[in-house]
């Protein structure tokens, strides 16, 4: 971060003067899953599952869901397990410390 003047002269001499504020890149915040779709297991004891991942941003996240139709267990700090219930769409939404957000929609079937 900072400032720089910038200057430009014509040609009769005259001159005009900026002054220009440069901000560093935010660390955008980007959610990876393995599916955007989730199959519910129709056999007992078969586990169906999908993983989420969050990159960037600006730790700690807050994660939530738009509705019941799967479960999100945390691996580590960046990686959920999402695992399947009930059909339908859900929404999830990851917010980090600066208050970034990245939002990722996964149909459950």
């Amino acid at each position: 971060a900072g400032t720089v003047t910038l200057t430009a002269k014509d040609s009769q001499g005259k001159t005009t003067s900026i002054n220009l504020t440069i901000q560093p890149a935010q660390n955008k915040i980007t959610l990876y899953v393995s599916t955007n779709t989730l199959q519910i297991p129709r056999r007992l004891g078969v586990m169906s599952a999908g993983t989420l991942s969050i990159q960037g941003g600006t730790a700690p996240y807050k994660v939530t869901l738009s509705g019941n139709q799967l479960t999100l267990t945390q691996v580590n700090e960046t990686q959920y397990r999402m695992i399947p219930h009930v059909p339908g769409t859900v929404v999830i939404t990851v917010q980090d410390a600066k208050g970034q957000i990245a939002q990722q929609t996964i149909t459950v079937k």
